[in-house]
C-alpha cells in the first residue's frame, strides 16, 4: 500500500491522504487540498497505519474531477452525459470515472442526478488498491485504445448522449450494496438501533459518539450534529438505567491534572550568530535555498568549519575539531539546505577535495576514501542519517559496522588506522580528519534507537540540532552566486600550511598547532564544566546512556570554542589564544544541545518495545489532554495511537502504568452527553 501511495505522489502528481476502511481521514487533510504531501510524510503515514486505504484529494491540486456513479441509474447517466476517459475504477457499488480538471474551481456536488456525485475541489475519493469495509477491493480499469492517465478526458457534462468505448461495457456491472439505504424519515431510528448495538458490545459513550458522527457523515442528507449527540446521549443514558451491570466501575475522584503545553524553548538567537566565516556560510545557505532554517544552517557550517580547521589547530588537551552534526526536522523544513548550499561553496574553492560522499555504505568504503591523502580531511553530507542507524539492527548489512567505525575515527584523529582483510590487502589510513552533517526526520531518527543502543557511545559523540518548527513558504527567488570574500576566506584557511611530524622521513603526519585559552576563558570553562562532571557521575549507575552524553559535554565545548575562534580569526589564530567570547558561545551552545538531547531521549528512547509502547501511550494521553482540553484520554484514542498492537498488550500496558501510578482512571461528565471513562496522567503535564 505504501508503494502505491508513493506512486500516486511521485508519478501521478496527485495529493493523497490515508483513510480508514470507513473512508474517515486519518490526518487533518485541509492543507493537502493546497499542496501534495512529501514522500517522507507518506512514508510516515503508512508506517503508522500500514492498513490504511489511499484517498486521492480531487480538484485542482491533483488535476482531477472524479464522477461517482452508484447503481444502474448512475451508470446510465455517466454513459449518456460524459465523454469516454482513460481511467475508471470499479467500486463496490458502481464506477468512478477520472476526468481532467479544467483549471477553474469545481465544487463537490451530491446527487446531481440519481446515484451520481461529483468529487472535485475540496473532496477526495478512495483509490485502488484500497479495500472497502465490505471487503471489496477497488480496481483500476483502463480504456482500450487510450493511453490511460495521459488520455483523461476533460470534465464537461455533455448535452447529448456519447458512445462508450468498446471493451468497457459499464452496463454489465452489477451493484453490490454494503448496507440498506437509510431514508430521510428513518435516520433517527436507524442511528438509535446502531448505538444500542454498540453499547451492548461494550463501547463507551464517547466512542459511540465518535462512530455515530462517522456513520452520519456517509448519509446522503446527514442529521445535524446536535441531533446526533442527542440520540447518542439518550440511548447511552437509557442503557445505563436499564443495565446497571454493564456500567463501568466508579473510581475515586481525583483533581484533573492541568493539561498545559508550554512551547519548546527555541535556540537563543545569539547562538545563531557565531560571526566570521561560519556565519558567512550560514548567510549563503539562506540566500541559495528556497527553504532554510538557521539551526540547520549552523549545524552545516560547524561541520564544514570543523573540517577546514582540522589537523591545523588543536586544543591544549590535544582535541582536534572533527564534529558529527545531526539535523532533525520535519520534511521540507530546511534541514537539506546545507547539503545543497555548502558543496556549491566548496566546489568553487581550493578546498573542493574536502567534500566527501553523501552516503556511508560500508566500513571499507569510508576507509578507502580517507586513505587517499588528498581526501583525508573530509566533510560528509549524509542524505539520511536515520538509515545509517538501521544498520545497527541488521547484522547481515554492510552498514552494520559503520557506526562502530565512526566512533573509532572520532577518537583517533592523532593516529593511523589500519583495516586488515583476509586477502592480505590491508587498507591503511595514515591520518584522517572526518566531520559529517546528517539529516533526518525526528521520528525516523529516534525510532531507530532504543535506550540500550544509546549507551554504545555513538549518540554521545554527535551534536543533535533539532527543530520542530512549522514549514515555511518557499522563497520565490534564490541567489546561488558564491561571494568572492567567502571564497577567499575559505582558501586562506585551506592553504594554511599544516605542520608535519613523524618518525624520521618515512611517515609524516599533521602536527596541529596548539591554541590554548586565555586565563579568563579557561577559568570560565572550568567552572562551567563542573556541572556536567557532577551530572555524569550522578547518572553513571542509573542510566549509562545519559551519563555518556554528559561525559562528552566538555569535549564538545572544547572543539566548538576552537572552531568559533578560527571562524573569527582564520589563519591568524596560530598567533593568538581562544578568548572568553568563543568559550561562552561554545558552552551556551552545548547547554542548549545537551538539554534538548536529554529531553528527546527521555521522551523517545525506551528500554524495550513494551516500554516504547508505554511511552507512546503517555504521549497519546498528553496530546489528547492538550488538544481536547480534557483531563484524560478515552480508550479508543489510546488504541488508535497504538494501532496494530494486540488488545491483550494494550491492556497490559494500561494495567502496568496504573500500578506504577503513572495514570489513573476517572469518570468524566462533559457539558453534554454521557459519562466517559478517561485515562488521566497522575501528575501535572510538564514540558
Amino acid at each position: 500500500m505504501l508503494m502505491d501511495a508513493l506512486d500516486f505522489v511521485t508519478k501521478r502528481e496527485c495529493s493523497i491522504i490515508p483513510v480508514a476502511r470507513d473512508k474517515r481521514p486519518l490526518v487533518k487533510w485541509e492543507e493537502f487540498q493546497k499542496r501534495r504531501p512529501t514522500e517522507e510524510e507518506v512514508e510516515s503515514w503508512w508506517t503508522r497505519w500500514p492498513d490504511a486505504n489511499i484517498a486521492i484529494v480531487t480538484g485542482r491540486i491533483s488535476g482531477l474531477v472524479v464522477v461517482d456513479a452508484d447503481g444502474a441509474a448512475g451508470l446510465e447517466w455517466m454513459k449518456e452525459k460524459l465523454p469516454v476517459t482513460g481511467v475508471y475504477v470499479q467500486t463496490c457499488k458502481g464506477w468512478h470515472g477520472y476526468y481532467r480538471h479544467p483549471g477553474t474551481d469545481i465544487q463537490n456536488r451530491v446527487r446531481i442526478a440519481p446515484e451520481v456525485d461529483i468529487r472535485a475541489d475540496g473532496g477526495y475519493v478512495v483509490a485502488p488498491p484500497s479495500v472497502h469495509e465490505s471487503g471489496w477491493c477497488y480496481q483500476f480499469h483502463f480504456t482500450p485504445g487510450m493511453d490511460a492517465w495521459d488520455d483523461l478526458a476533460a470534465f464537461e457534462v455533455q448535452t447529448k448522449p456519447v458512445v462508450c468505448a468498446e471493451g468497457l461495457d459499464l452496463s454489465r456491472v452489477t451493484t453490490m450494496v454494503s448496507s440498506a439505504p437509510v431514508l430521510k424519515g428513518q435516520r433517527n431510528a436507524a442511528l438509535a438501533r446502531l448505538v444500542g448495538q454498540w453499547v451492548q458490545k461494550g463501547m463507551d459513550g464517547e466512542t459511540c459518539l465518535f462512530s455515530a458522527v462517522g456513520w452520519n457523515s456517509m448519509l446522503p442528507e446527514p442529521l445535524p450534529l446536535p441531533e446526533v449527540k442527542a440520540v447518542v446521549a439518550s440511548v447511552v443514558k437509557t442503557d445505563r438505567r436499564n443495565h446497571p451491570e454493564r456500567n463501568m466501575p466508579e473510581v475515586e475522584a481525583i483533581p484533573a491534572p492541568q493539561a498545559e503545553e508550554e512551547p519548546a524553548k527555541g535556540i537563543p538567537d545569539e547562538l545563531l550568530h557565531p560571526g566570521g566565516l561560519a556565519e558567512q556560510m550560514m548567510d549563503y545557505t539562506r540566500e541559495a535555498s528556497a527553504v532554510s532554517h538557521p539551526v540547520f544552517s549552523l549545524a552545516g557550517a560547524l561541520a564544514t568549519m570543523g573540517t577546514l580547521v582540522g589537523q591545523k589547530f588543536q586544543t591544549e588537551t590535544g582535541l582536534r575539531t572533527n564534529l558529527y552534526c545531526i539535523a532533525l526536522g520535519y520534511s521540507g523544513a530546511g534541514k537539506d539546505s546545507p547539503q545543497a548550499a555548502i558543496p556549491q561553496i566548496l566546489n568553487r574553492t581550493r578546498a573542493c577535495n574536502c567534500l566527501g560522499p553523501n552516503a556511508l555504505t560500508s566500513e571499507a568504503a569510508v576507509l578507502k576514501w580517507l586513505s587517499v591523502e588528498a581526501k583525508a580531511r573530509s566533510v560528509f553530507f549524509l542524505d539520511e542519517i536515520g538509515l545509517l542507524l538501521q544498520g545497527l539492527k541488521r547484522p547481515n548489512s554492510s552498514a552494520q559496522e559503520v557506526p562502530a567505525l565512526l566512533m573509532k575515527l572520532f577518537s583517533s584523529t592523532d593516529r593511523a588506522h589500519v583495516r586488515p582483510y583476509g586477502s592480505g590487502d590491508n587498507i591503511e589510513v595514515k591520518w584522517h580528519h572526518m566531520s559529517f552533517y546528517g539529516a533526518s526526520t525526528p521520528d525516523r531518527f529516534w525510532d531507530n534507537l532504543t535506550r540500550s543502543e544509546a549507551t554504545d557511545g555513538f549518540l554521545a559523540r554527535c551534536l543533535v540540532f533539532e527543530s520542530r518548527h512549522e514549514v515555511e513558504r518557499p522563497r520565490m527567488t534564490t541567489n546561488v552566486a558564491v561571494p568572492e570574500n567567502l571564497i577567499a576566506a575559505i582558501n586562506d584557511l585551506h592553504d594554511m600550511a599544516t605542520p608535519m611530524a613523524g618518525p624520521g622521513n618515512l611517515q609524516l603526519v599533521p602536527n596541529p598547532i596548539v591554541v590554548p585559552k586565555t586565563e579568563e576563558a579557561l577559568r570560565y570553562f572550568f567552572e562551567w564544566g563542573e556541572r556536567y562532571f557532577r551530572l555524569r557521575n550522578q547518572y553513571l549507575k542509573q542510566d549509562e546512556g545519559i551519563a555518556s552524553i554528559y561525559g562528552r559535554a566538555a569535549e564538545h565545548a572544547h572543539k566548538l570554542a576552537l572552531v568559533h575562534a578560527a571562524s573569527l580569526r582564520g589563519p591568524l589564530l596560530r598567533e593568538e589564544r581562544v578568548g572568553l567570547d568563543s568559550v561562552r558561545w561554545a558552552c551556551a551552545l552545548v547547554d542548549y544541545l545537551m538539554d534538548n538531547t536529554i529531553r528527546q531521549i527521555e521522551e523517545n528512547l525506551a528500554e524495550s518495545e513494551f516500554h516504547k509502547l508505554a511511552q507512546r501511550t503517555l504521549k497519546a494521553i498528553k496530546s489528547y489532554c492538550v488538544s481536547k482540553k480534557k483531563p484524560g484520554a478515552p480508550r479508543w484514542h489510546i488504541e488508535k495511537n497504538l494501532k496494530g498492537t494486540p488488545t491483550r498488550v494494550v491492556e497490559e500496558i494500561l494495567s502496568k502504568l496504573q500500578k506504577e501510578g503513572s495514570i489513573v482512571q476517572q469518570l468524566y461528565q462533559g457539558k453534554a452527553g454521557p459519562q466517559t471513562m478517561l485515562f488521566c496522567l497522575a501528575r501535572r503535564i510538564e514540558e
